[in-house]
């Protein structure tokens, strides 16, 4: 057992350095991006001040901002690694209807959303040749984990009583997406749109309201969004 496990722990460290290796030699990149995302209806429930209110509520459009760092391997050049950052604000004000019967509550709820993804990337290069030796068009792919930083602003009314609860929620999910890059005028510059999709499950978030604590649960969010960009390898 103790001779399988080291033998083990020899191939992974040997991967590992190969792959250490093959990242110094490799094709690096950066990038930034912007476009929108959209986050459709969103169940949300709060609780507090000894009332539930549960609603659907849609979120309007926002812009996306974001940036990547990465790298193609030299040895096997359609195979990437890169990680992500990205930043939106979406909001929507709604009336929640009070189960206790003393008519509809006005609210709104504001999220700022920090999604940070590692990714694994697959490429497939066209137009190859001496100028462009991995191709001057390529579609790719990328999918990995991601970590949703979640900051809640929700305002609403209870009898006259304006009252606001923030607070903020880290939370795993995935994140898949799909692209088409170019380069102009030379394998240095490219530029790329995409296609993405993130999911995170349902969040919580707690404060006082009121002098009495309160919660806010929303549940799993699917969040598209579209992006164009410009980068640079290296």
């Amino acid at each position: 057992m103790k001779r399988s496990s080291r033998v083990v722990a020899l191939l992974v460290t040997a991967a590992t350095a190969s792959l250490a290796i093959d990242a110094a030699r490799a094709e690096g990149f950066v990038d930034a991006y912007l476009g929108g995302a959209f986050v459709p209806d969103n169940p949300v429930t709060i609780s507090a001040l000894n009332r539930t209110l549960s609603e659907k509520v849609d979120f309007e459009g926002a812009m996306l901002y974001g940036g990547r760092a990465g790298y193609w391997l030299e040895s096997i050049p359609w195979l990437g690694f890169s990680v992500t950052a990205s930043y939106f604000n979406v909001d929507q004000s709604a009336r929640y209807p009070d189960q206790g019967g003393n008519g509809a509550q006005p609210s709104s709820t504001e999220l700022d959303v920090i999604p940070v993804s590692a990714l694994l990337m697959l490429r497939y290069p066209l137009l190859e040749g001496s100028d462009y030796p991995h191709g001057e068009v390529y579609p790719y792919l990328g999918v990995g984990p991601a970590v949703f930083v979640t900051k809640l602003r929700q305002q609403f009314d209870f009898f006259n009583s304006n009252e606001q609860m923030r607070d903020t929620n880290v939370a795993p999910g995935v994140d898949l997406r799909t692209g088409v890059g170019f380069f102009f005028p030379n394998d240095t510059w490219f530029y790329f749109g995409e296609f993405r999709f993130t999911h995170v499950g349902s969040t919580y978030y707690y404060d006082n309201v009121g002098g009495m604590p309160a919660k806010l649960r929303l549940g799993a969010r699917d969040t598209l969004s579209f992006a164009f960009g410009v980068g640079v390898h290296f």
